[in-house]
């Protein structure tokens, strides 16, 4: 009995949504007032209106006032089942019905249900008739709110009491020249245990002067659109600026002694001394504790973090200094050579001694947060960011709100804003669920081939797109398809988004570790390299990754679907509702995946093409209402992303990574001189996909690029590329190893649970932990077999 002629029995609870809607166009107009506020509700997209129910009288009947509401449970995906499944009521609606009640699941159950008649919440585990909450007596709830004031009372404490420590220094109060007879010191009071000093180098080129004039030259970088007259006889320098632009590397020191020659750059040297032998000048102090060096780069700037350790008095009564001073000989054609750094020493006390190890207790700390959801992940993100820099306020590191805020990894931010901002309007669109139907038919109902498809779309775009912006296009259109069916899409979202992992790996654009590693490395390897090196291991390890996925979720994943002649006879109705909208969004979708590809000639952040993109998009569609375009927006994800980059890089700041890096690289010294490269290989690629999993891979790759090309620079039995591709195997294919791995895997859960499917830690391990394990060890053989055999 189709919709139209099915009776409905007086007060009978009806669900009311977009199937109710067809009712109504379908000549059941008189339900009253009711049945419009309802209607309103669907047309305006409030959440929660899967269980919005009404009581309705016969069709042509009208509601009695003040009549009594009868409810039951209603589950809305076995609403759907039984709408596809049962032959006696053929379907007749359009697939929206199944994507309006599965999206809006999850906040049923947070929000509880509202009922249309009487605009009153319940929630399903309290009585109907009693709507209103036990508030308790008002002393009791003051006695249990009064932990809350503790807690603020605490923190206002510890401000008043810190005071000294919360001061913003003025900007650019570092900065020190430097020359051989004018060092840096810098008298240290109180317990010199532990000595950490930061020091920012800048790319030496940019510091070239004109020794006959005392002028600095005007370099590649500055100024440039200001010397247009001049470009004839500058275009070669032009033309390599445009090509490799300037970047930021962290350096992981060691206090080996270092050889000066006449052709090298100037290099630091940084130590703790005190004045035994009573000399004129901080360059002859006695030094006692070993000396670090900090080295000069060409053509990028150098972070510099030493950490000098248990530094005890020779005499007591004699203080302290930590000096820095430039080793570089003198020419006879210039004077003294004098070099700009930015110096910021702190005194950690004994507190020093263990930082990094109550650092690593904290991330613990989160990851089992997140994994036992103990509350909302954003907020134990938030949880984690405030203790390490609390942890950071205790070893004399504070940073004031402006250095935090830089913490932020603003192109991740950015291109997730933006591309959620695209997707929200191409959602509306329809275009979603006309490529549901075409993968459905595609498939021929096998849900085996329709894995693979999706998969192997989603591997391939990875490659040339990122593979933030893949899960970002292909998790609606997969959520979807599976609505479609009456089936649970997580075990397909997770497979998708691992192989965007895999995938993304194969070129240097598909993954954010990939675009460091390049752009770090960009004088040695190149966009082509990547693929040369990269492609073949990531193909060998796709179908690996894929047979693994198959056998860990093979009920889901596999058989046949279930009245797939009657499901696709309802997706095949999908089409575009808004043909002016979804060409607006094809052209403007079109220009960004164009900038994305030519990412090697622009060298361009995708954020901004993203945030270009979605600008230029919502002033052609959606100019005078700008919450129903940042409704598109999940804010939460964007929260969690932002707690969890300013916990790890608070854990960077005292050292956390870079213990790590220095674990790895005395291990690769240790082993035997004939296979170091093999040794190298094997270190860095697991160690960073463990590392990977754990942490995220982006601050872990900034901070490991320095340090391979400290190894290879090093060590001559020891590649450079080689090591750069052992680096990017590890960090993206360890990525998948857990929810929080990749930037990829947050985006999936995040718009999972936006349709109202919520994928936990643990599940995602369970899936997780073994397909990083299986590819990663199909890229070690892959890499041992190409270069350490």
């Amino acid at each position: 009995m189709s919709r139209a002629s099915r009776a409905v029995t007086p007060f009978e609870t009806t669900n009311v949504g977009n199937g109710m809607a067809d009712d109504y166009e379908m000549g059941n107009k008189p339900y009253g007032a009711a049945f419009n506020t309802a209607r309103a509700h669907v047309a305006e997209g409030v959440d929660g209106d899967d269980d919005l129910v009404a009581t309705m009288p016969k069709a042509g009947g009208s509601v009695p006032e003040g009549y009594p509401t009868r409810r039951r449970k209603i589950d809305s995906r076995d609403s759907v089942a039984s709408s596809v499944s049962s032959s006696a009521a053929p379907a007749t609606g359009n697939i929206l019905d199944r994507l309006a009640r599965h999206k809006r699941e999850k906040m049923i159950s947070a929000q509880g249900r509202l009922n249309p008649c009487t605009h009153a919440t319940t929630h399903p585990d309290k009585d109907p008739e009693n709507t209103t909450p036990d508030a308790g007596s008002p002393k009791r709830q003051f006695l249990l709110a009064l932990p809350l004031l503790a807690i603020m009372g605490g923190f206002i404490a510890i401000v008043c009491l810190g005071a000294g420590r919360f001061h913003e220094s003025e900007y650019g109060i570092g900065w020190r020249a430097l020359s051989h007879a004018q060092p840096f010191a810098m008298t240290l009071v109180g317990d010199p245990t532990v000595v950490s000093t930061k020091l920012v180098l800048p790319p030496w080129e940019e510091q070239a002067i004109d020794y006959s004039t005392g002028v600095y030259e005007m370099m590649p970088t500055q100024g440039y659109r200001r010397r247009l007259a001049s470009l004839n006889a500058a275009h070669k320098r032009l033309g390599q600026m445009l090509a490799m632009p300037y970047a930021s590397s962290r350096s992981l020191l060691s206090s080996s002694k270092v050889e000066i020659d006449a052709t090298s750059l100037p290099v630091l040297q940084i130590f703790v001394c005190q004045n035994l032998t009573g000399a004129a000048s901080p360059a002859d102090f006695t030094p006692i504790a070993p000396a670090s060096t900090c080295g000069y780069k060409a053509d990028a700037s150098v972070d510099c973090v030493i950490t000098q350790k248990n530094v005890v008095r020779v005499d007591a009564s004699l203080p302290c200094y930590i000096v820095v001073r430039i080793l570089a000989p003198s020419s006879a054609s210039e004077p003294e050579l004098t070099a700009s750094v930015y110096i910021e020493p702190t005194q950690m006390g004994t507190f020093g001694l263990y930082k990094e190890w109550i650092a690593l207790c904290i991330v613990g700390l989160v990851l089992l947060g997140i994994a036992f959801e103990v509350f909302n992940r954003t907020w134990v993100a938030f949880c984690g960011a405030f203790m390490m820099t609390g942890l950071l306020m205790i070893a004399n590191i504070t940073p004031d709100l402006h250095t935090v805020l830089s913490w932020l990894d603003f192109g991740t931010l950015g291109l997730l804003f933006g591309m959620m901002v695209i997707v929200g309007q191409l959602q509306r669109t329809g275009v979603f669920e006309v490529m549901c139907a075409m993968c459905l038919r595609a498939s021929k109902g096998n849900l085996l081939y329709l894995t693979l498809y999706l998969c192997l779309i989603t591997a391939f775009l990875s490659a040339w797109l990122d593979n933030v912006t893949t899960v970002l296009l292909m998790i609606p259109m997969t959520t979807a398809v599976f609505h479609a069916m009456d089936r649970d899409p997580v075990p397909l979202l997770i497979a998708q988004a691992m192989l965007s992992n895999v995938g993304g790996t194969m070129t240097m654009i598909g993954d954010p570790p990939n675009i460091i590693i390049g752009n770090e490395l960009r004088n040695t390897i190149g966009f082509i390299d990547f693929l040369e090196n990269l492609a073949p291991g990531v193909l060998i390890a796709i179908p690996f990754a894929l047979l693994t996925l198959v056998l860990l979720f093979k009920k889901e994943l596999t058989g046949r679907v279930d009245d797939f002649d009657r499901i696709i006879g309802i997706v095949d109705k999908a089409k575009i509702k808004d043909w002016a909208l979804f060409w607006n969004c094809i052209f403007v979708v079109g220009g960004v995946v164009l900038g994305f590809l030519l990412h090697p000639i622009h060298h361009l952040n995708p954020a901004w093409i993203a945030l270009v993109g979605a600008l230029v998009l919502v002033l052609r569609v959606e100019r005078h209402d700008a919450h129903a375009v940042l409704h598109a927006v999940e804010w939460d994800m964007l929260l969690f992303f932002a707690g969890m980059f300013i916990m790890v890089e608070g854990a960077m700041e005292l050292g956390l990574i870079r213990k790590i890096a220095a674990f790895l690289t005395l291990i690769i010294d240790t082993a035997p001189v004939a296979s170091q490269q093999i040794a190298a290989i094997e270190v860095i690629l697991w160690f960073s996909a463990i590392f990977s999993a754990l942490l995220d891979n982006i601050p872990y790759t900034i901070t490991m690029v320095p340090v391979i090309e400290t190894l290879a620079a090093s060590n001559p039995n020891l590649s450079l590329p080689v090591l750069a591709w052992a680096l990017a195997f590890g960090a993206c294919l360890g990525g998948n190893g857990t929810l929080i791995g990749a930037s990829a895997n947050i985006v999936t859960v995040g718009l999972a649970e936006k349709d109202g499917h919520h994928i936990s830690f643990v599940k995602w391990l369970y899936a997780g932990v073994p397909v990083m394990v299986v590819t990663v060890a199909v890229a070690n053989v892959y890499m041992l077999v190409r270069y350490g055999i």
